[in-house]
């Protein structure tokens, strides 16, 4: 048996980068906020920069999904990277760095062998192909993800000091009609001809009105808070930001 009706946050997910896109919610879970609406902080976009281009290629943003209850030995954990992610990375002028990226819930990868590898030992064991199609076809329905009405899920991250000695991101998720505020530390290298920004986050799915999948009263489910590691990579000219 599978837990089949999980979903990646994210995507951060998703993540979430010190570089990803976004808006508004109520009030939240440890790291994130609520906000009030959906709006664009749109006072960030009219700040003077110039555009990095971002390698989308390269770019990596993997959900980890965890059974939980007394009976979880019966599910399985799920690992769902964002793919074919879009959008423009932004160095301010002032010497920070701002993203706005998005991506299409239907295009993720749901338990490929080669995302559950690099997710750990936690997705050594491969659910079967049925198990996966459920997972993907619940996760995208109406009750998580609900892709017919929100084709598109889009991430705004900013950080003030790209060069500070712990930088940290701020970012905006719209998921649903919500929007949440985190704010994460971030590990920023730079070297010729590239910029990476890489971190990680927790997102609890009600915070996004979604009811994690239980079953059995509770004793196989999967559990509330995702786990979204990221890494965003934009192609430097000059060897600079």
């Amino acid at each position: 048996m599978t837990i089949g009706n999980f979903w990646p946050a994210v995507a951060g997910i998703l993540a979430a980068s010190a570089l990803l896109s976004g808006c508004a919610g109520r009030h939240a879970a440890p790291d994130g906020a609520e906000l009030a609406g959906e709006p664009v902080p749109q006072a960030w976009l009219a700040e003077a920069a110039k555009v990095v281009p971002l390698d989308g290629e390269r770019s990596q943003i993997l959900v980890r999904v965890y059974r939980a209850g007394r009976l979880a030995r019966l599910g399985h954990n799920h690992a769902i990277e964002v793919a074919d992610l879009t959008g423009e990375l932004l160095s301010l002028s002032a010497g920070g760095g701002l993203a706005r990226l998005r991506f299409r819930p239907e295009r993720l990868r749901v338990d490929d062998p080669a995302v559950r590898a690099r997710a750990g030992d936690a997705f050594a064991q491969l659910p079967d192909d049925a198990a996966i199609e459920g997972t993907r076809r619940n996760m995208l329905g109406p009750q998580v993800l609900d892709t017919e009405a929100w084709p598109e899920i889009g991430v705004l991250a900013r950080i003030d000091d790209l060069n500070a000695a712990r930088p940290e991101a701020e970012i905006h998720l719209s998921l649903r009609g919500v929007g949440r505020l985190y704010r994460v530390p971030v590990l920023v290298q730079t070297s010729p001809g590239e910029v990476s920004v890489s971190g990680s986050l927790q997102i609890r799915q009600s915070d996004y009105g979604i009811a994690p999948f239980s079953v059995m009263g509770g004793a196989l489910q999967v559990r509330d808070m995702l786990d979204v590691n990221f890494r965003i990579v934009g192609r430097l000219s000059g060897g600079a930001l």
